[in-house]
């Protein structure tokens, strides 16, 4: 998408930066890492006493010419970036990089263990009705996020098996189009009980319907790395989705699920699964190798400990 940020636009970013700034003190530590670009600015306001590194969630290979010239100067005051693949480097700055993927903690309410009965007990009080396998797809209300083409494979996967489709997430408080993307999704899923579109921040609700849903699809059209994937993938779920951001490093296809292009080959990989419980089994437990391999939180912190000295002062 095309972006244009006003002179306002800019000093509103660089005003709420001065703010933050003001009331946290960052002056006397190890190092600073700053998360993505909203507090990016801050470092202005400091005296460097310390190493500050960007940690990078998104994919900024390909940037907005207009809004690279604005942050450059601001970045290339950090003393290095860490980024989730290669590829998605800025280019031109003169600050080292390296890569490092995020990571999910197994201990968290989102991931920790639940038994059979606690998930149908959860979902019992939820009213999640499991008379029908149904498919999950758990993500903000973001048009990137491609919702409707979840409720699009449903709805092939149901005229082949009777199914349901469930539609968990929320609006991020800094993106004013959610709400309309909301009202998007009820409108289709609109006298179709067999849609359901949850709302609630829940951590346990998510992981019990993680567990037991038949089969996540993670169909998104642009993607910064989906961690949701491997939610699902650890706790043994296959996962649908699309070759995009970092769904290809968790989904291996035909491993640990499958990687699709349309809501028809996302249709397909779901009742092929769903038929077979045999193949589901095989996936879900590769899945979750492979997430206890490479995305868990012991992995990231090692990763840390072997980054952070580099750039820390002696």
């Amino acid at each position: 998408e095309d972006v244009f940020l006003t002179p306002t636009d800019k000093q509103v970013y660089l005003d709420y930066n001065l703010r933050n700034a003001i009331i946290n003190h960052l002056s006397d530590h190890d190092i600073v890492i700053c998360h993505d670009p909203q507090p990016l600015a801050m470092i202005k306001h400091y005296q460097k006493k310390c190493a500050w590194v960007w940690r990078c969630h998104m994919d900024v290979s390909h940037p907005d010419p207009d809004v690279t010239s604005f942050l450059k100067p601001m970045l290339n005051r950090y003393s290095a970036a860490i980024y989730h693949k290669p590829e998605y480097r800025l280019k031109g700055l003169k600050i080292p990089s390296t890569v490092m993927p995020p990571s999910i903690d197994p201990l968290s309410q989102k991931n920790t263990e639940m038994s059979d009965r606690q998930c149908a007990s959860l979902l019992k009080k939820h009213g999640i009705p499991t008379d029908k396998p149904f498919l999950l797809h758990v993500a903000r209300f973001d048009k990137w996020k491609d919702q409707m083409g979840s409720i699009a494979t449903y709805k092939k996967v149901n005229e082949k098996i009777p199914c349901r489709l469930i539609l968990i997430g929320g609006m991020a408080n800094d993106d004013p189009a959610g709400a309309e993307m909301y009202a998007n999704i009820m409108g289709a899923a609109q006298g179709n009980p067999n849609i359901l579109v949850l709302t609630e921040k829940n951590d346990f609700l998510v992981n019990a319907l993680q567990r037991h849903a038949a089969v996540v699809l993670q169909k998104s059209l642009r993607e910064g790395f989906g961690l949701t994937v491997s939610e699902a993938l650890w706790k043994e779920t296959p996962v649908v989705g699309s070759h995009v951001g970092g769904i290809p490093l968790q989904v291996i296809n035909g491993k640990t699920g499958y990687l699709v292009r349309n809501p028809e080959e996302a249709a397909k990989s779901c009742i092929k699964i769903m038929k077979s419980k045999a193949l589901r089994r095989k996936l879900g437990k590769a899945g979750k190798e492979h997430v206890r391999k490479n995305f868990l939180i012991t992995r990231e912190l090692e990763d840390y400990m072997r980054i952070l000295p580099k750039y820390c002062p002696k």
